[in-house]
């Protein structure tokens, strides 16, 4: 197996197992490597910053779909932002593997994601050199999983890495050797490099899961993937299940490549409500069902 193939092994062939019955959306499948992964996240660095929800810690976890299964970051406070790039990475990554116990503080609040990561995974150490970042891992031996698990794991582990040290490959060891293999299904030995297919097609960023607002303007923020750029907007008042709003908002850039939305409304009485933003359908039905981010806030 070649270097190339081993790169993108663990993307390719999770794409083949979970959305080969899926149809398409009207998107192309890449053939050439996508570009790594960006995000205009909350900046915790700066106290002005319009999309700061006070989270700086980005901990990846996985969003099962009825065919697929993407990772998304969960931002998460409580970080240093004058950590160095290591010092970073450490910090995400122990938090990666203190969420297998669902009651630990780095679980995933949104109750739709989850981690592959099995319990008793522990961090030895983190160097980085040039665009590469080498994890070496403990307590694997012994463990094993399926095919979507160990693929889904290893991304975990990727965009938890990367993100964190500002690169777009890491090399994982374990126990400070490379392996072949890990479970039986992909081959480990040379650098996973990231890419932004991976990644839930939209996110809500900001607000929060489990977020309280005052009544007036929010805006909701968040990343895309998808189709010329467009993000479908749906609001509704969950007490009553009306439709509050309907219409789209146009994201920074459209696939392939990776941009940032936002939207504002003005809430006039306090409620529960949930937004939906989601890709178009180009198809018409005709491919798999679009994507949709649910995020539920509480107004008053």
């Amino acid at each position: 197996m070649s270097r190339f193939t081993r790169t993108f092994a663990v993307t390719s062939v999770l794409a083949v197992l979970l959305a080969a019955c899926s149809g398409t959306n009207g998107a192309t499948t890449p053939t050439e490597p996508a570009p790594p992964a960006t995000t205009d996240a909350p900046d915790p660095s700066d106290p002005n910053d319009p999309n700061d929800s006070g989270a700086d810690i980005a901990v990846f976890f996985v969003r099962s779909e009825p065919t697929r299964f993407f990772v998304e970051p969960e931002y998460q406070s409580g970080g240093d932002p004058n950590l160095g790039p290591v010092a970073a990475t450490s910090e995400a990554l122990t938090r990666l593997f203190a969420a297998s116990d669902p009651t630990d503080p780095a679980a995933p609040k949104d109750p739709d994601l989850f981690t592959s990561v099995p319990e008793g995974i522990t961090l030895n150490s983190v160097t980085i050199d040039g665009d590469t970042i080498t994890v070496d891992v403990s307590g694997f031996a012994g463990t094993s999983g399926a095919s979507a698990q160990e693929a889904t794991m290893l991304l975990q582990l990727a965009h938890t890495a990367t993100y964190a040290a500002g690169v777009t490959t890491v090399q994982l060891l374990f126990d400070g050797a490379t392996q072949d293999e890990l479970w039986g299904h992909f081959d480990v030995s040379d650098p996973i490099e990231v890419s932004v297919f991976d990644l839930s097609p939209v996110t809500i960023v900001d607000p929060a899961y489990g977020d309280s607002v005052p009544v007036g303007d929010v805006t909701f923020f968040g990343e895309a993937l998808v189709f010329e750029a467009t993000v479908t907007i749906t609001l509704i008042n969950a007490d009553t299940g009306a439709t509050a709003y309907t219409g789209f908002v146009n994201a920074t850039a459209g696939g392939p490549e990776r941009g940032t939305w936002e939207w504002t409304h003005t809430f006039t009485e306090p409620g529960t409500y949930t937004l939906q933003a989601g890709e178009t359908d180009p198809s018409d039905g005709e491919g798999r069902p679009p994507y949709i981010a649910y995020r539920t806030i509480v107004v008053g």
